[in-house]
């Protein structure tokens, strides 16, 4: 289910409402100071909002302390069970520690609740690959690329796993497709 900004943010006043977004995006630049205040003051503000779980989780891994990320994660999902992006973030959290089997089972519960996210697939599709499990990781890729198609990474790693099957003439035609698109980018004009 993709959910929108307001359905993510329902239950929040504006003002908090605000600062989610805030939070989101200096998570999306990188500025962890920021982030990590945000979402400290937003959790003493709404300690049980399954927004607020998700992102100071999504901060907590991105500072390197996934076991409290993920944590709070699980406890986001409790209250938004069908939420792909918080069972995607559950995933890389459960990677971050060495659970493999707990990370492929939290991104196939992504692709189950988020089938329209390409990049559920493409994370299911990672860990798949990863271990070892190759023609389930072309089918995910392949759900991946249909949904968006310059997706340059799942493409690229499509190609690569289609190479490794040796279905050549295939990862040929997706190495073609990615170089097609980086020319069509490449010659866009500059805005």
């Amino acid at each position: 289910l993709i959910l929108t900004q307001q359905q993510r943010l329902a239950g929040l006043s504006p003002d908090l409402a605000q600062r989610m977004i805030a939070i989101a995006e200096a998570l999306g630049q990188r500025r962890l100071d920021d982030a990590e205040r945000g979402a400290i003051a937003a959790y003493t503000m709404a300690p049980k909002h399954p927004e607020v779980l998700h992102q100071f989780g999504r901060v907590q891994c991105q500072r390197g302390r996934f076991e409290q990320g993920l944590e709070l994660l699980v406890r986001a999902c409790q209250l938004r069970p069908n939420d792909a992006l918080i069972f995607s973030d559950m995933g890389n959290a459960y990677e971050s520690l060495m659970d493999f089997t707990h990370a492929r089972a939290a991104f196939e519960r992504a692709c189950q609740v988020g089938a329209e996210y390409p990049s559920c697939w493409y994370n299911l599709a990672r860990r798949q690959m990863t271990d070892g499990d190759v023609e389930p990781a072309i089918q995910s890729l392949q759900r991946a690329v249909k949904l968006a198609p310059h997706h340059v990474a799942a493409r690229s790693m499509l190609a690569s796993a289609l190479s490794a099957e040796g279905r050549t003439g295939e990862a040929i035609a997706e190495f073609r497709r990615i170089i097609a698109t980086r020319r069509r980018r490449l010659r866009r004009p500059r805005q």
